[in-house]
């Protein structure tokens, strides 16, 4: 540091409550070969603003998806493809589920975080082209073409 420097600390945190830090470095870029240029830089830590952000009990808003799209069995690619086209598609909020669930447990997920629909991608539905949609509010399924999917949604959203 040539100049000024500077802390940011975050009370509570014990020994790791320093989560940011810098200042004047005029002298760095000479270091390395260049001119002589006045600078200034900082850096966080990324770990200890999770910690900081957890101890104020900083809750992280996200919006609950619309259309969950799940991928079972051997299907490729299919379901992330089918979730990009909803995404591209539609003013709704969709996601992709990763965790290789049963469907009972993807559907109970979706169900207990408000989502309203979930979009099945499964071996059977790609042989005929089709997914199966289940509305949550309404328990009811149906197999929708998928050249039809995305108008079946804005029918409905």
């Amino acid at each position: 540091y040539t100049g000024i420097v500077f802390d940011v600390k975050v009370e509570g945190l014990g020994a790791q409550d320093q989560v940011a830090g810098g200042g004047r470095y005029d002298k760095l870029i000479g270091l390395f070969g260049g001119p002589a240029t006045p600078a200034v830089g900082f850096a966080f830590g990324f770990d200890r603003l999770i910690d900081a952000l957890e101890a104020q009990k900083f809750k992280f808003e996200t919006p609950n998806a619309d259309i969950l799209v799940a991928g079972l069995g051997d299907v490729g690619g299919a379901g992330f493809t089918t979730a990009s086209r909803l995404r591209k598609a539609l003013d709704a909020v969709v996601d992709y589920d990763l965790s290789g669930r049963s469907i009972s447990k993807v559907l109970s997920h979706a169900s207990e975080n408000g989502v309203r629909f979930v979009v099945i991608v499964g071996e059977k539905e790609m042989v005929e082209k089709s997914v199966t949609v289940k509305d949550l509010s309404t328990q009811k399924q149906e197999k929708v073409g998928l050249e039809n999917l995305v108008g079946w949604f804005i029918e409905r959203i």
